[in-house]
């Protein structure tokens, strides 16, 4: 009898995972494929700090790397990646590589958190 309930909430489950997902629109990108451009709401580290002036990215130049890293307060191995990212950056920005890290959190909370981290680490 216990099993038949675990059977049925399994499968509700499932049916309840697919209705929720619904079709898949999105774009699918291949390798080769120009990368769709980019739309930041709030740029808050890097040129925007350093001189209150935002150096926007809207769309990928031809022949640049750029890694989008994507990021959240609350993520543990985001925050330890932070200073190898960093690292990263300012090693291959003579090779135009751009490293870009995208939170979808709000802005007071991205920003108090760059604050903290940055007194924090130094930079």
């Amino acid at each position: 009898m216990l099993s038949r309930y675990i059977t049925t909430a399994a499968v509700a489950l499932c049916v309840a995972g697919v209705a929720v997902a619904g079709p898949d629109d999105a774009p699918k990108l291949t390798i080769g494929d120009k990368a769709p451009p980019i739309d930041i709401t709030h740029w808050v580290k890097g040129i925007e700090v350093e001189n209150r002036k935002a150096k926007t990215i809207t769309s990928f130049e031809k022949d640049k790397v750029y890694v989008l890293e994507f990021w959240a307060t609350w993520c543990g191995p985001c925050i330890y990646n932070m200073p190898h990212l960093s690292k990263l950056q300012e090693k291959y920005k003579d090779y135009d590589v751009t490293i870009i890290g995208v939170s979808d959190e709000v802005l007071p909370t991205v920003v108090s958190f760059l604050f903290k981290t940055s007194r924090s680490d130094g930079k």
